[in-house]
């Protein structure tokens, strides 16, 4: 069973990566190579993907088993490096022992929660493939994690997903689409399904998300036309939350993307009389699609 993180620890990783950020939106993707820092032979041993919901946040990075050797996913100057045993008590982190690096094209590596890191202290500059540290436990996480790795688009000001720089050579999880729920101004949840009739107004649409691994896209479209779209790719911080962007400029922080357990977002529409057609697609990373249509009746 995932255990609840501490959210006062947690506000101080974000608090760390913001220094790195800034407050600006992510506006295109990095084309940069990394290798894998922790061999995995399945998908399904990843225990939180990048934009999945992490119980009190959004998860900003990939967070691996514990028990392997954590190697360099790609050479780099070392910008950080903290062991937490040694470090003033004054700064207790989430993160644990980490190694931040500073790569080409703008781009930072984040490697968190790491055991003794096998890494000089005067190190300089990094070649990929070194051994860096055992996976391990030293910071505040939940029960069989190890390494947290994320990436950061300093040019950008974006964390970004790190399934996107990484070779994807594993086979994709299956997913299911879930049943789609609507919210009306009242916060009252009803489920969608063809023929069913509801009043005219606006309404907040939810999808049930129980995958393993989290969607990467989804659509809504209205009578043909598209209503909103989201895309996991990337994250910015924004008053002091991680916040998702929607393809209508809508910004989502934790509570709005995922606002009960099992339940997340997909966009807004104003439902008009009539009959409606609601299409929702979504998507994995791979581009895998599942689809559900709905016609209902608007008074």
């Amino acid at each position: 069973m995932k255990k609840v993180v501490k959210v006062q620890k947690i506000r101080l990783s974000v608090f760390i990566l913001s220094l790195m950020l800034g407050t600006v939106f992510f506006s295109q993707m990095p084309m940069q190579a990394f290798e894998w820092p922790q061999e995995i032979a399945s998908l399904n041993e990843i225990l939180f993907f990048f934009g999945e919901d992490r119980q009190d946040f959004i998860s900003s990075s990939l967070v691996f088993p514990k028990g392997e050797v954590i190697k360099l996913s790609e050479a780099g100057k070392v910008l950080f490096q903290y062991e937490a045993e040694q470090s003033c008590s004054r700064f207790p982190s989430s993160l644990g022992n980490a190694l931040v690096l500073a790569h080409e094209n703008d781009l930072r590596s984040l490697y968190a929660n790491l055991g003794e890191i096998a890494v000089e202290k005067d190190a300089d500059f990094l070649q990929e493939g070194l051994e860096i540290a055992m996976s391990g436990d030293s910071g505040w996480h939940e029960d069989g994690a190890g390494l947290e790795f994320a990436v950061i688009d300093v040019k950008n000001k974006a964390l970004v997903n790190p399934l996107l720089v990484f070779p994807m050579g594993h086979k994709a999880i299956d997913f299911a689409i879930g049943k789609i729920y609507i919210k009306d101004v009242k916060g009252e949840y009803r489920e969608l399904g063809t023929g069913k009739s509801f009043e005219e107004g606006f309404y907040t649409f939810y999808r049930e998300s129980r995958d393993k691994m989290p969607l990467f896209r989804s659509l809504v479209s209205l009578n043909g036309k598209t209503i909103d779209s989201l895309s996991y790719d990337s994250l910015s911080l924004w008053k002091e939350k991680l916040v998702l962007k929607s393809s209508q400029a809508v910004l989502l922080d934790y509570k709005q993307l995922y606002p009960m357990e099992n339940r997340q977002y997909l966009c807004e529409v104003k439902l008009s009389r009539g009959k409606n057609t609601v299409l929702v697609q979504v998507f994995d990373i791979f581009g895998n699609k599942k689809q559900v249509s709905y016609t209902i009746d608007v008074y």
